[in-house]
């Protein structure tokens, strides 16, 4: 006989636990699809919940950010697309970020006050990382920099 997959271990496993089972056994009739069990379904809303908890503290993160302005350009640094990752944990968080010029002047009180908001917003420790990508106007949210004749 062939050793069963891996595949099938999991899913034993996970009809075993009560997890998943197959339809035919809940409703009658067919047996080729898989419907949750009492603790694949408690499973499955847990994980609903947890992604929309992140999705409101990436949004919550990037409207505290929107208070940090690049104090040469007069627009904050979410407008300018200069926040291009946020990535948030249990217990820390991690903020990716490039800077109009490669040698912007005002980069370390950008970063630093980046850092502050999220790490107050969040309440974790908050690290910053600057990015080699190049900033471009395109990047900018759309209107934003039409006073400055760019768009």
């Amino acid at each position: 006989m062939a050793e069963q997959s891996r595949l099938d271990k999991v899913i034993a496993l996970a009809r075993h636990r009560g997890f998943v089972y197959q339809a035919g056994e809940i409703y009658g009739g067919s047996r080729s699809a898989w419907d949750y069990g009492p603790l694949g379904t408690a499973l499955k809303e847990n994980i609903k919940d947890a992604m929309i908890d992140l999705r409101c503290k990436v949004a919550e993160t990037e409207i505290s950010l929107r208070e940090v302005i690049d104090p040469e350009i007069g627009l904050n640094v979410v407008e300018l697309g200069l926040v291009r990752e946020i990535d948030i944990h249990d217990d820390h968080a991690h903020i990716k970020m490039i800077m109009t010029t490669p040698f912007c002047p005002y980069a370390p009180h950008l970063l630093e006050a980046s850092r502050v908001r999220a790490q107050e917003v969040l309440g974790v420790p908050t690290t910053i990382e600057v990015g080699m990508e190049l900033w471009d106007p395109s990047m900018a949210e759309e209107g934003v920099l039409s006073d400055w004749g760019l768009f």
